[in-house]
Order: structure tokens, then sequence, then C-alpha cells
């Protein structure tokens, strides 16, 4: 994954920030499923059984990471802790849908799918400062939270009518049902549209939750406050000059549609966009060290206004953790928030952390990704999209949709997409390349579970890395992941979100277990130049 401190500038990131990086919050992995056809951080002995930290523990870190990640020598000064024990069995095979899905303590220093904290105070879009919510992360792209609601609703407005991305012109397809399904229900009338739900009844690809969320052991406290009142909103955004290139023209930049011209905040009580999980991606940093350090990403369902049943539509908001600190400062803080008990005291840490990074990240290299099937006239394929944010030709902020990085597009010429694979394996094999901007697809579609891109001419070791890496391959075929999301909604709106088993199966090879294996190798590194608060596991 190229780095982003090698950018030129804040703007050329809005292009360019995407690199190296497929789709949602399951992506971002090394693929495919045997060691023969990718290139892992671990050895196999290695990645057999690391320890975990299972919302406390502060497992040892793993000893020689392999000859690829050189992560730099362990800190001595964290005594090993055995990690706690699950007493749960993995299932006999991965379609047994009586599969239980993990605990609510279960890799908290990775995924946050609590309905305390998730469904709670601190992320309901009705509250200006809920620093968890749709509405704050519209704030924060948007500069200010008096502007987040124009902001959002040009966004969407936007999005149904674009047929074209890019400077090459991309096609996509348009999605004419966002305003009966999202917009008329959200902000007025009684235009509604077909609404696809999702389905209440167990799929055999996603680990349920259960349907009621556990109840607080604590007394209820005052709400968390930060700076010594309440969770102060973002601060204003320097966005900068307005992209050097001409904008694009298949991008809208017309005001808010009428009749949603004029909007009070308080209708943002009612936004259709629910917080699903909070997941730290430290694990795509490039070293211990170094400062292209990961993510934080918010997972959100859309919702039916109306009915409050979820859609089948994620919007994941991608913040790069920001560069005061390093990929292993930021490991030991998800292990101190993982340690806290789970309630009122995880949350004032979690509130913490990410405080921290809305304070200090760029916007400007922020993404929004999207996942969804609910936009399409009848029930057409799934598509994924990505938006980054961009000054319009009138200087106002918005969120423009761009070509995948990754992704090609589905008329690509495969003899020029092979020869482009050959020509640049190594990258490939290391992680992925950006295509060139003639192949690069403007959505990804997805419309069978078994999706895999296909290329003649190449090795099948080079053909996996390849589409393992794309959008649609890493949410379908290369993945089993017969849904399309890794992150769902739960079986209602107040149940904890479902994992794909790519993402977690209780066993040495899930996802979640090679992330886990990473965070703590880069938790055990002790870098110079970290804040002394940070250096060791709290």
């Amino acid at each position: 994954m190229p780095e982003l401190k090698n950018r030129i500038s804040r703007i050329a990131l809005l292009h360019a920030v995407g690199l190296g990086i497929p789709m949602l919050a399951g992506c971002d992995l090394r693929l495919p499923q045997d060691d023969s056809n990718y290139n892992y951080s671990y050895d196999d002995q290695d990645r057999a059984a690391p320890p975990r930290s299972r919302g406390g523990t502060n497992p040892a870190p793993i000893a020689n990471p392999g000859s690829e990640r050189d992560l730099g020598p362990t800190s001595g000064s964290r005594p090993p802790t055995p990690p706690a024990s699950r007493n749960q069995t993995a299932p006999a095979a991965r379609p047994e849908p009586s599969y239980e899905g993990p605990g609510l303590s279960t890799y908290v220093e990775l995924v946050v799918l609590d309905p305390r904290s998730v469904g709670g105070p601190h992320a309901s879009n009705a509250d200006q400062g809920a620093p968890w919510s749709f509405r704050a992360q519209m704030g924060w792209l948007a500069g200010s939270d008096t502007d987040a609601l124009a902001f959002t609703v040009r966004w969407l407005d936007a999005w149904q009518n674009l047929r074209s991305v890019g400077t090459t012109q991309a096609p996509v397809s348009e999605r004419p049902q966002l305003h009966g399904v999202l917009l008329t229900p959200w902000l007025g009338d009684d235009g509604a549209g077909e609404v696809s739900t999702i389905d209440d009844t167990t799929d055999p690809d996603v680990a349920p939750g259960p349907d009621v969320a556990p109840e607080l052991d604590v007394a209820p406290e005052p709400e968390v406050t930060s700076e010594g009142g309440r969770y102060a909103p973002a601060p204003e955004v320097d966005a900068g000059p307005p992209p050097a290139s001409a904008p694009d023209p298949s991008t809208s930049e017309k005001p808010a549609p009428e009749p949603y011209g004029a909007l009070p905040p308080t209708v943002w009580a009612a936004a259709p966009f629910r917080l699903l999980a909070i997941v730290n991606r430290v694990d795509l940093a490039a070293d211990a060290c170094g400062r292209a350090v990961g993510e934080l990403r918010y997972v959100y369902t859309a919702t039916d206004p109306r009915g409050e049943r979820a859609l089948d539509l994620s919007v994941i908001v991608e913040i790069p953790y920001p560069s005061t600190r390093s990929a292993a400062s930021w490991a030991r803080s998800w292990q101190g928030v993982a340690a806290e008990p789970a309630g009122l005291a995880r949350d004032q840490a979690l509130l913490a952390l990410t405080g921290e990074v809305t304070r200090d990240a760029d916007p400007l290299r922020a993404r929004v990704r999207t996942n969804e099937a609910a936009l399409s006239e009848g029930k057409g394929p799934w598509q994924m999209r990505e938006f980054n944010l961009a000054s319009s030709s009138t200087g106002a902020l918005e969120l423009r949709q761009v070509p995948l990085t990754l992704t090609p597009r589905s008329d690509a010429d495969l003899g020029e997409l092979a020869e482009y694979l050959l020509s640049n394996s190594a990258d490939v094999l290391a992680g992925g390349s950006a295509l060139p901007e003639s192949l690069r697809a403007g959505a990804a579609e997805m419309s069978a579970a078994d999706f895999s891109w296909r290329v003649p001419g190449i090795s099948e070791r080079l053909r996996s890395a390849f589409s393992g890496a794309t959008c649609n391959g890493c949410h379908a075929g290369d993945t089993k992941t017969e849904r399309f999301q890794h992150i769902a909604p739960g079986a209602s709106l107040g149940a904890p979100a479902r994992l794909s088993r790519f993402l977690y199966d209780d066993s040495p090879t899930d996802e979640l277990h090679r992330r886990e294996a990473l965070l703590v190798e880069l938790s055990g590194t002790a870098c110079s130049d970290d804040p002394p608060s940070t250096r060791g596991y709290r």
C-alpha cells in the first residue's frame, strides 16, 4: 500500500488516497485463502495460533513476523497475560446456519459492535454533539454542523442521476430509487419507493448477534464530556483551494433540490442512517513506527425512516489516522479501550480516542464508500462506489464520486488488463497496484455470490491476488461472502451487527485473527518519537 505521506499535496489526496486499498470495512486484506496464492505477512507457524486480546487481556507480541515486514524491536515493558477463555467451538462447516457470532467483548480493539455504544446517545443523529453519529461525520466533512445538512442532501441528490465519473468518463448506472427510498421519506412528501430490506432470517454467510442487547451492568452516569463540556463538534475545516483540474462535468454542483432547499436542523433526528460498528484498521499501517498508520472507520446502515427497517445499503466513512502518532501507539490505545469494562468506562476511553482522530485528522484524506442494492429499479445488482471530498467551482465542499483505483470497469479490455498485471506483478502481489485510469470502474457491481475476476494469460497466483484486492472480488467470490457485506445489520436494528464468515469464523484463518496478530505485533514495538504517555500499554 503506497504511503499517504508521499502525496504531493492535500488536494492531490482527493484522487490518490484510495491507492492500494480495496473497498469497505471487510477489505484491505491479504488474500486469498491459501499461502501458495498470496504473500502473507506471517508464515504458517506464526499465523497458526497467535494470542488474541479479549476485552482487557494483554497478549505477548508474536516473534518473527516474517521477512516482508520488519516491525522493529519489540518492547520488553509489557509482561504477557494469558488470553481469556472463549468456551466456543468452531462450526463444522461454513454453511452451518446455527453458527454463533463473536461476543460483544471479543475483538473490541478491532471492531466495536456493542449496541450500548454504537446504538447509544453518542451515535444519535438528533444530537449535534453526538460524535459517532452520521450527522457528526457529515458535519466534519462539510466543515461545520451548520453546513452538514445541505452538504448531505447535495451528495445524495447528485448520486441519483450520475452516469459517468472521472476524466475518462467511466460509466455508472443511475439509481432512480434514491429519492423515493431515502430523500423523500426523510425530508418530506409521501413519495415512497420500493424498499429493499434485510431479511430477519439467518443468512448462512453471516454470523448473527443476539436479538436483544445486554443491559448495562452499571448505574447510569452523566453523559461523557470533553474539555469540560459536551463533546465539541468538529472545528471549521480549511478546505484549501479548489482542485487544479477542471470539475468533473458528470458531477452535480447545483444547490440542494427543491423542496429541500431550506431545512431546519431538527430533521436530522429522522436521518435514515444508523451506526453499526466502529472499526480499527491499524493493520493497514506500512510499518510500526511510520506515519502511514491505517484508518478509523464508521460503518452505517441506511434505514427506512418510516418503518425503522434496515435497507440493503451500507455507508462507510473512512478516516486515515493522524500522523501525530505511530501505528504502534494507535494499536496500544485501542488495546487500552478494550481493557476497560464494558459500558460507560469503555465508551469514555473510545470517545477520547475517536475525538483525537477527529481533532487531528485531515478531512481531505477521508473517503466515503457505499455498498447497496436498495437504490436500483427492481432487484438490481449490488453496487459499490467511492466518494471523496472536493471543492466545486463555486468553492463549496462536496462529496464527489471517483473511479475505483483497483477495480476494472466491466467492459475493460482483458488483454490490456493482463498486460498491465504482468508488468506490475510485484506490486499486485504485495497488496495492489493502481490501475490506469482507462481501466478503472466507475462503480463495482456484484450480481453473483461467486463473482471473481478471470483474466486469461496470467498465473492463478497473480489472478487471485489481483481479484481479491478488487471491490467486487473482496465482497463476493474471493471471500465467499454471499450477501456482499462483511458487516451487516443484525436480525433487528437493536441487535449487534453481523459479521461475514470471512471476517470471523472462530478459526486461526479468519480475517479478524490475522488483524489481531498484526495489532499485537504493532503494539509491542517501541517508537522513539511517540509521546511518552503512549509508549506503554495502559
